[in-house]
């Protein structure tokens, strides 16, 4: 009986993944075909050998190999593709940045990696505070994104550092970064942006009653929200009967 074709596929792949190239080898001569997710599964896992067979059995296209090795901070390959004159330098650099692998960062930038901006958005994402200084030392201006990713994240040391940029250069609206704060539940990273603006301290509180954040909505009941009376229902709709409880105890 015959042997699926596909099942040779998934095979390989899987072998790619695990680093077994004598498994690799033994697929492609049954007739499996799929240079290319082969050479990036063995890139994003660090299997060099792997990736160098591959290269000889002609794979051409390795801009996603790159990348993914570039993610997971596998420095050697990411040379090796660059060698076979692989040119996916932005894409790179910003998966390296997502990893918060600041070697390849630079080794994309000095290839020729321009898109800062993207790059810096992702690094605050992930907490990476070095690549983020980089990035705005680079040009990177995009800070609303970035504050927003690191709020959401819960990355306090990305805010201090965005916050303290120079009037007229730094953040310009900080409305969604405080709302994916409070949404997620980072109150330090609230209690730092509440210090630099005066905010809609009613919108932030009806998110957190929605969300159930009852230490959440009693900061912004300290800081002058008064609108309870829909922040109650909010909170009731959803079943935060301890929010209700507080915004009853407030309603004065």
């Amino acid at each position: 009986m015959s042997t699926p074709y596909k099942l040779y596929e998934t095979v390989m792949l899987h072998a790619a993944n695990k680093g077994n190239l004598d498994t690799v080898k033994a697929m492609l001569e049954k007739g499996a075909k799929d240079f290319n997710k082969v050479i990036v599964t063995a890139a994003e896992e660090g299997h060099l050998e792997i990736v160098k067979f591959m290269i000889s059995k002609g794979v051409k296209h390795c801009d996603f190999a790159m990348a993914a090795a570039a993610r997971k901070g596998h420095l050697e390959i990411v040379e090796l593709l660059l060698a076979e004159g692989v040119e996916s330098f932005d894409i790179s650099m910003v998966n390296a940045a997502f990893g918060g692998h600041l070697e390849i960062v630079e080794l994309m930038i000095d290839k020729g990696a321009t898109d800062y901006n993207i790059t810096m958005a992702y690094a605050a994402q992930e907490g990476h505070l070095e690549i983020v200084e980089l990035m705005i030392e680079k040009g990177a201006s995009h800070y609303n994104w970035a504050m927003t990713n690191a709020a959401s994240k819960g990355h306090p040391h990305i805010i201090r550092l965005l916050l303290e940029l120079p009037v007229g250069t730094g953040v310009s609206n900080l409305d969604q970064a405080l709302m994916e704060a409070v949404s997620n539940g980072h109150l330090e990273i609230v209690e730092l942006i509440l210090k630099k603006v005066v905010m809609n301290f009613n919108e932030t509180m009806m998110e957190a009653a929605s969300k159930g954040n009852l230490v959440m909505v009693r900061l912004m009941i300290n800081k002058g929200a008064n609108n309870l009376n829909e922040a109650m229902i909010e909170a009731a709709s959803k079943g935060h009967s301890d929010i209700v409880d507080l915004l009853i105890e407030n309603d004065k």
